[in-house]
């Protein structure tokens, strides 16, 4: 390779960048893949990538996220303003592996607030409308001074009345106004609580889960939205890059090559822990 040719371009000119296309993905959102996009007054329609054809969707030109080019690392993102969001153009019941026994994996390049203080909550994505009432599960960004609560990440998995999975973050971790890589592994039937809830932010991992009922077998009460919680709850001020769902629950080598791949492609290398095995060069096929 010439010189000046990045680890990143090298494997791409090559064909041998590892990405999710090499595993079973249940949705795989990617911004930065216009091929995936439709834009009447905002972004109408984001496709998905995994093959599945769980696309989400908004009607409402008001209620459209914007298509931002080049916002990050060159590429673009989906800019949210508090009263937009995306809903699935799946049943609600097509999501309840976010909620149920089977457990999942969720991986995201997302940024929460448009400020550095926001004192509020603002939803990446959601099926239950963020009360435990419902049946469902959302992740969030929590900043509200009233809860007590600071630059925090909240979780949940409820089964309408029950939580099996319901974690608030230590404050801190997630900082305002920053892009970062989120992901969370979601085992609610797990015997041991805190194993129910894995949140890592960058390289920083949260661990306190204390819900113990057991995970919900009925269906969401929502379809997932992108950018609310579920029936348009708490909708999101901020942007997302990319989002990367698996039904299951990954393995540790998975979650290295998916934080690789995003932490190279949006060039938050930084956020990767000490221990990767991708600070010099991008996850490769074959990994």
């Amino acid at each position: 390779m010439p010189r000046g040719v990045s680890p990143l371009d090298e494997a791409l000119l090559q064909r041998r960048l590892w990405t999710p296309a090499q595993l079973r993905t249940a949705l795989w959102l990617d911004a930065a893949d216009l091929s995936t996009i439709s834009t009447a007054t905002g972004v109408s329609e984001w496709r998905d990538k995994s093959g599945n054809a769980r696309n989400f969707t908004q009607g409402t030109g008001g209620t459209q996220p914007t298509l931002t080019p080049g916002a990050l690392n060159g590429r673009n993102v989906l800019a949210f303003n508090g009263s937009q969001w995306l809903t699935s153009v799946n049943t609600a019941a097509t999501w309840n592996f976010l909620h149920n026994a089977n457990g999942s994996s969720i991986f995201a390049v997302w940024k929460a607030g448009n400020i550095s203080n926001p004192n509020a909550i603002h939803g990446l994505m959601g099926t239950n409308g963020a009360t435990s009432a419902n049946i469902g599960a959302y992740i969030a960004y929590d900043d509200r001074a009233g809860a007590p609560r600071n630059n925090g990440v909240l979780v949940q998995a409820s089964g309408g009345g029950s939580t099996s999975l319901g974690a608030a973050s230590a404050d801190g971790l997630m900082p305002a106004n920053t892009p970062v890589i989120l992901s969370h592994i979601a085992d609610p039937n797990n015997g041991t609580a805190a194993n129910r809830s894995f949140v890592r932010v960058n390289k920083t991992l949260s661990q306190i889960n204390a819900s113990t009922a057991a995970p919900s077998a009925s269906n969401a009460s929502f379809a997932l939205q992108i950018g609310a919680l579920g029936n348009n709850t708490l909708p999101l001020i901020g942007y997302v890059a990319e989002i990367i769902i698996l039904a299951s629950i990954a393995s540790a080598r998975v979650r290295q090559q998916i934080d690789g791949y995003l932490a190279w492609r949006w060039a938050l290398r930084d956020a990767l822990f000490t221990g990767s095995p991708f600070l010099n060069r991008p996850p490769l096929i074959g990994d």
